[in-house]
């Protein structure tokens, strides 16, 4: 016995209905010379005959240039992202305050400051007064940072209570 024979009997003890189907028989049904066909078929759906060329979507669309046309595709997005996110458009709604105040004159200011001095706050205003005379603002000079820290470490404020309160 041939092995081919030995397999095909041993088939028909485990499995009998799968041995009596025939191998000759198939319920699929192909056209005569389907295949020698086919790939004539498929290059003339795919290949524009006139150039004998391939259509541009067809070479973009093709599984190794997808990686990078969705890469360009992203890249493009994002620019066009940032560029809207960073246009300024509140140059039209925001008005310039320095051709308005251009317009106000000093009088005008010192009056408006001397009936509204107390809703001004003391740092700003000096910071006001340095940057128009053309100085830094500094905040408190050395001196004041050397007499506040000596205050602080050296006095008790209990008896500065008890001498006020006296």
């Amino acid at each position: 016995m041939t092995n081919k024979e030995n397999i095909s009997d041993n088939l028909k003890e485990t499995a009998p209905k799968l041995a009596s189907i025939n191998k000759e028989e198939s319920p699929f049904k192909v056209p005569d010379n389907y295949f020698s066909t086919l790939p004539e078929k498929v290059r003339s759906k795919t290949v524009d005959l006139e150039n004998g060329k391939t259509s541009l979507w067809d070479v973009l669309l093709q599984y190794r240039l997808r990686p990078q046309l969705a890469v360009t595709i992203i890249i493009v997005i994002g620019a066009f992202g940032y560029w809207f996110y960073n246009t300024n458009y509140s140059d039209d709604i925001t008005p310039d305050y320095t051709a308005i105040a251009g317009n106000i004159s000093d009088e005008d200011i010192e009056k408006y400051i001397a009936l509204n001095l107390d809703t001004f706050d003391d740092q700003m205003l000096g910071e006001y007064v340095s940057l128009m005379n053309g100085n830094d603002y500094t905040e408190e000079s050395e001196f004041d940072k050397e007499l506040e820290e000596y205050i602080l470490n050296n006095i008790d404020e209990n008896l500065i209570m008890e001498e006020l309160l006296l």
